[in-house]
């Protein structure tokens, strides 16, 4: 094999590590889903079972921020939550969880809903990176196979993820 042949395929070996250290650290640091409902589900299954990471990893700066109304001033709200669970397990822990959801309506700039879940959303969050798109997502929630809950849910879509923003 020539030196030049050589070099060329460490150049590529090289970038394909590369590529695949990018890829496995920004999935695991990546905030947000890829669409509304798998935000609203992992926002909503995380919640169920008293995961701290995996509600702050799907929830908006707006339901953050209402999460940090409830937490002492000058805490962090991860460690928070996570004293906070510590001592309570899930009733749902360990069971099968499932779900069934739909978007039952997509909003973006120019739609009047739009326009009003905007103004709510930035009035509490004038800081918050602005969002560019809402969703209402209907979600039935089952444990073992029977039905647990439904939920009407809005997910906001900031910076290219889809995030948990409130229920209706």
């Amino acid at each position: 094999m020539s030196k030049k042949l050589f070099v060329i395929l460490l150049a590529v070996c090289v970038a394909a590590v590369a590529l695949g250290v990018f890829l496995v650290v920004r999935a695991l640091t990546r905030t947000g889903a890829d669409d509304p409902v798998r935000a609203v589900w992992r926002y909503q299954k995380a919640a169920m079972l008293y995961d701290a990471d995996g509600m702050l990893k799907y929830s908006s700066e707006y339901n953050t921020a209402v999460l940090t109304d409830h937490a002492p001033r000058n805490t962090d709200l991860k460690d928070y939550l996570k004293k906070q669970y510590s001592s309570v397990t899930s009733r749902y822990a360990g069971k099968k969880l499932t779900y069934n959801a739909e978007i039952t309506g997509e909003y973006s700039a120019g739609d009047a809903e739009y326009e009003t879940l905007f103004a709510e959303y930035t009035a509490r969050m004038p800081e918050a990176e602005k969002p560019d798109r809402f969703a209402q997502v209907k979600m039935t929630v089952f444990s073992e196979n029977a039905k647990a809950f439904e939920i009407t849910a809005y997910a906001v879509r900031a910076g290219g993820s889809w995030y948990y923003w409130k229920t209706n």
